[in-house]
């Protein structure tokens, strides 16, 4: 994304007062409860309203509530990527994924624009049913989260592969991989002299190795999730002790058209991240493997898309610091994702190659 259009962005301003308001005029919800979540440029509530009212498109209140999204401003003008997230979350419900299912509003639509203040721009305002369970992030690292994970991407994009949203495949976005060298133009926000020299190494590799490989990251691009961390996997046990299972995905905002080994290399780069453990990258690839096959440019093409998509989360998460010094959610991956990185970018390619192979093999 170019910096004049990251300029143009602005995060929503609202609070509980204000998305109630909007739950109320444009939902017909009454009353309840209202919790502020984590979000990186949109604004989310958690709303348990007590009734709805004069919404002939809701017939009772869900059971666990909603999610009040509001979108940041430049998210916002593209109106058919918002409709084909709608359109996509419908689907994947449809189809047995737990997932925020959409909610029409008084006038039928799944979404509207409203501006938050009279000279504002606009921001579209989606209603999507809750999941429940726990955020993966939020609770105790098991092992076989990995490889739990991996499995539940690859079923995911098996359902992404019969659906065509056209909204979706012809959006951009600064998170996409694709995107990652543009951080280099953000490096005055790492003061750390070896730290910038190891983005900027990967980086380089990066453009190099992905330019060698292009004809085949076409051919095997389609729909992807885009940012399938640790925030955006709702988990769920069955028994108190028990152990948790992948139970849900949240957050298509950065669903985008793109190779889908992009989409492996971000779920690798966040379960290590969370877990601080090399060894999760491999483990994630394995569960995918186990419901999809595996061409064989990815293994050697994993390092350097991983590397860079922790260059990407790490530069931006301290460019977006550095706007926004109160937000301290986006400095989350920084304690351990600068460990991963230099190790991972330092390990001899042979040897991480064959680990991964032999985990496809298992």
């Amino acid at each position: 994304m170019a910096d004049d259009a990251l300029d143009a962005m602005e995060k929503p301003i609202v609070d509980a007062a204000l998305a109630l308001e909007l739950a109320s005029r444009l939902y017909g919800f009454a009353g309840g409860a209202i919790t502020e979540m984590v979000g990186y440029d949109d604004k989310n509530f958690w709303l348990r309203p007590s009734d709805v009212t004069d919404n002939p498109n809701v017939k009772s209140v869900a059971p666990d509530g909603y999610t009040l999204k509001v979108t940041n401003s430049l998210d916002s003008r593209n109106q058919d990527f918002i409709d084909g997230q709608n359109r996509l979350l419908a689907f994947l419900a449809e189809n047995g994924v737990k997932c925020p299912r959409p909610v029409r509003n008084k006038q039928g639509n799944m979404h509207s624009m409203e501006h938050l203040r009279e000279d504002g721009p606009g921001h579209a305002v989606r209603l999507l049913e809750f999941v429940p369970g726990n955020i993966l992030g939020k609770v105790p690292w098991q092992r076989s989260f990995p490889l739990h994970v991996g499995r539940e991407l690859a079923k995911i994009t098996n359902l992404m592969d019969e659906i065509d949203i056209p909204g979706i495949k012809c959006r951009t976005t600064e998170w996409s991989l694709w995107e990652a060298p543009a951080v280099m133009k953000h490096l005055e926000h790492v003061k750390d002299p070896v730290r910038k020299i190891i983005v900027e190494e990967v980086l380089v590799a990066f453009q190099r190795d992905t330019e060698a490989h292009k004809e085949a990251l076409q051919e095997e691009s389609g729909l992807i999730h885009g940012d399938y961390n640790q925030y955006n996997i709702v988990v769920q046990r069955a028994a108190e002790a028990g152990e948790w299972a992948v139970a849900g995905v949240l957050d298509l905002g950065d669903c985008h058209w793109a190779p889908r080994l992009f989409d492996v290399a971000l779920a690798g780069a966040y379960m290590g991240i969370t877990s601080g453990d090399l060894d999760a990258v491999g483990q994630v690839l394995q569960g995918y493997s186990e419901h999809r096959p595996v061409p064989a440019h990815w293994v050697s093409l994993l390092k350097v898309c991983v590397c860079a998509r922790l260059c990407q989360s790490l530069v931006l998460g301290l460019q977006s610091h550095a706007m926004d010094p109160q937000n301290t959610y986006v400095l989350d991956s920084q304690e351990n994702g600068w460990p991963l990185l230099q190790t991972l970018w330092r390990m001899p390619h042979g040897s991480i190659e064959q680990q991964w192979q032999e985990k496809i093999k298992s």
